[in-house]
């Protein structure tokens, strides 16, 4: 895997220049958005380029929408969820099924412009190609427009109503927790989310003709609601260390935050918005995976998929009856980066807040 730094123009782009989360959004939304949060004078470049980058969308969005046409005769067949906090190796499995000639994961291209995708493909690609880092400013995965993405930023900008929003509003992280679950969110922001859900799969499956794969961690918690929508759906829940999980997510939103935010102050205690929202998704996962029908779940251990990533695909491809899995050329070893050491309260502190997923997989405070 290629380790090459992102450029000083590049990370000079994503700091200051781009969406960030927002990447995709049509001018209502924004201003509903910006108008709601509100955005601080330091981040003013930020919203001018978002405000545009909308302006744009909304210029090829209705071409789309005649040219889609009516998608509610259009079956969403059986979609592959993959499931599993951040930073729990969702990622990498998600790239592994991507790579079945058979499945379509949604790309970076189509989930960052879900209003614009189907009729301006070529005009992006060369536009991202021209702005995107060689690798995510967090890890070493590289970037490219055609990377399997997190179908959650199509979800943001098709409705608003996305877990995502905390990194671009973190003044306001506690109240946008209500998009985890949706369990405290109104009714009208309940029907918006699973309204992008719709239009959005129901457009992959239009234009790719395939079955679809999808990745987003905040899924995890809302099962009931995609059983509701995709009631055949298959599930793959990756686990790790939730001790792993907290040094790596800490960093995540270390980085992920400057490169997204529209406020200079007012960011939530590291600590508390990492245990808060790992222990909701895990309240929320355990809670709703015996309503999953048998056979249409399975768990898998990070440990596993990192040590022996094609055996455990031939497992999940097994036990969700999906067939047999294309043959894969053996990866690179892959070598998870070294985590800071979490001193001996704060680890008791997460034993002691995460004590059901310690117990559930068996980990070891």
């Amino acid at each position: 895997m290629s380790t090459v730094r992102p450029s000083l123009r590049h990370r000079a782009l994503n700091h200051w220049l781009s969406p960030g989360v927002l990447a995709g959004v049509r001018p209502g939304l924004w201003r509903r958005l910006r108008t709601t949060h509100g955005v601080d004078a330091r981040y003013w470049p930020r919203a001018v380029v978002t405000g545009l980058a909308a302006r744009e969308s909304d210029k090829w969005a209705e071409r789309q929408r005649r040219a889609a046409g009516d998608l509610s005769d259009i079956r969403v067949e059986a979609p592959v969820f993959v499931l599993g906090h951040y930073r729990s190796g969702t990622t990498r499995l998600h790239n592994l099924l991507a790579r079945d000639p058979l499945f379509h994961a949604p790309t970076l291209l189509e989930a960052t412009n879900p209003w614009t995708f189907a009729v301006a493909e070529r005009t992006l690609r060369q536009r991202l190609r021209a702005v995107l880092p060689p690798t995510r400013v967090f890890d070493a995965v590289e970037v490219s427009p055609d990377m399997p993405m997190e179908d959650e930023f199509a979800i943001c900008a098709l409705s608003g109503c996305s877990h995502l929003l905390r990194y671009a509003f973190p003044r306001n992280w506690d109240a946008l927790e209500r998009f985890l679950t949706l369990d405290e969110a109104s009714g009208a922001e309940v029907d918006a989310w699973r309204g992008a859900m719709l239009q959005f799969t129901r457009l992959l499956t239009r234009q790719r003709r395939k079955r679809l794969v999808l990745k987003s961690p905040p899924h995890t918690a809302k099962i009931p609601h995609l059983l509701a929508l995709f009631p055949d759906a298959r599930f793959v829940f990756v686990h790790r260390h939730p001790l792993d999980v907290f040094a790596s997510m800490r960093r995540l939103i270390g980085i992920t935050l400057p490169a997204a935010t529209f406020h200079a102050s007012g960011a939530p205690d590291m600590e508390r918005a990492v245990v808060g929202t790992f222990r909701e998704t895990m309240h929320a996962y355990l809670d709703a995976r015996t309503s999953i029908p048998d056979g249409h779940l399975v768990e898998v251990a990070y440990d596993d998929l990192t040590a022996s990533p094609l055996a455990t695909l031939d497992h999940v491809y097994r036990a969700l009856g999906l067939g047999t899995p294309p043959p894969l050329a053996p990866e690179a070893p892959f070598t998870p980066a070294p985590q800071t050491m979490l001193d001996h309260a704060l680890r008791q502190r997460l034993g002691r807040a995460w004590g059901d997923a310690f117990d559930a997989w068996g980990y070891k405070v």
